[in-house]
């Protein structure tokens, strides 16, 4: 239980850049695979909406791209989530996939409509840290294993296989740079931030001991 908060914490820099970039390098390449065109890092579609008071435009860039049959431009915005929340802390009741679930909602309150303004549909992508898929993710994702499928001549459920498990080592790749990254920190006495001191208190004291105890018998 006291370990749970080292792999899951969203909080955890590395982990927020290095697993959310590994997996949509893998979401890009499956589109490409497909037939699909998709490209990454992309000026936001609606960047010139409601500009600030100041007239300034926000440089922003999206994550994925992607153009269907019949040319209809998709946003897709990846999320990668931990499913270890407050209500589950605390013991109380949680519906199965709630993490993805509340993600999606809240990318798609973020860019779902300033998509719709500029003619280009909005999909969010939610993976959380254990593996588990939204349910819109997985049924997005299908549509994109099924082109492969057709394209290549390849029965649906090897290349659904295949493309899962790619997509869940990139994510599975972050996490471990993250655990890396803070159990160095944690031996060199670092302080986290924001809610990972609380929670990280016992592998600093962990990380302490050990270096005590290596001391000890140099």
């Amino acid at each position: 239980k006291e370990g749970d908060h080292l792999i899951l914490c969203h909080h955890c820099n590395v982990l927020t850049i290095a697993t959310h970039d590994h997996a949509v390098r893998e979401v890009v390449v499956a589109c490409q695979y497909a037939g699909i065109p998709a490209t990454d890092r992309f000026p936001l579609p609606f960047a010139t909406l409601d500009p600030s008071p100041t007239g300034k435009i926000t440089r922003q860039t999206g994550d994925i791209m992607v153009c269907q049959q019949g040319f209809q431009k998709e946003m897709l915005d990846m999320r990668l989530t931990h499913p270890i929340n407050v209500d589950v802390r605390n013991g109380n009741y949680v519906e199965k996939g709630q993490a993805n679930k509340r993600a999606s909602q809240e990318k798609i309150r973020r860019h779902g409509e300033k998509c719709a303004r500029v003619g280009v549909k909005f999909q969010p992508l939610c993976i959380d840290t254990l593996g588990s898929w939204g349910d819109s993710t997985i049924q997005w994702f299908d549509g994109v294993i099924s082109a492969a499928a057709d394209t290549k001549n390849i029965p649906f459920c090897a290349v659904k296989t295949y493309w899962n498990r790619r997509v869940g080592i990139a994510v599975q790749r972050g996490v471990a740079q993250a655990m890396i990254a803070r159990l160095a920190k944690a031996k060199a006495g670092q302080r986290f931030q924001r809610d990972e001191a609380a929670d990280d208190s016992v592998v600093l004291k962990q990380g302490k001991s050990s270096g005590s105890a290596a001391a000890a018998n140099i």
